[in-house]
């Protein structure tokens, strides 16, 4: 069997994060997606749990703020934007950078 794809969703915390982040858990041919937020802010939860208890108990799912070297020392090779489009506009030409 191939190697699974390693994904990342950058706005996690969302409804539309969290519900990508929920498809992407079931997906066969991909590993647990890296969940990130845009800020290292020390008043947001650290476990997407945290925001969304229905993911309580089903082994962690940590929010790491945005590090385009940390994304690509994890060797992430799909990045999903669930943000608004404005943000994700600006983000998608960092990310391509």
């Amino acid at each position: 069997m191939a190697a699974k794809v390693k994904t990342a969703v950058l706005g996690a915390t969302g409804y539309s994060g969290l519900e990508l982040t929920r498809i992407l858990l079931r997906h066969p041919r991909l590993e647990k997606p890296v969940l990130l937020r845009r800020s290292a802010d020390n008043g947001t939860p650290a476990d997407l749990a945290d925001v969304f208890p229905v993911l309580c108990g089903n082994g962690g799912y940590p929010l790491h703020p945005l590090s385009w070297s940390a994304l690509k020392q994890q060797g992430v090779q799909l990045l999903f934007l669930a943000m608004l489009h404005e943000v994700s506009r600006s983000l998608a030409l960092e990310a391509i950078a």
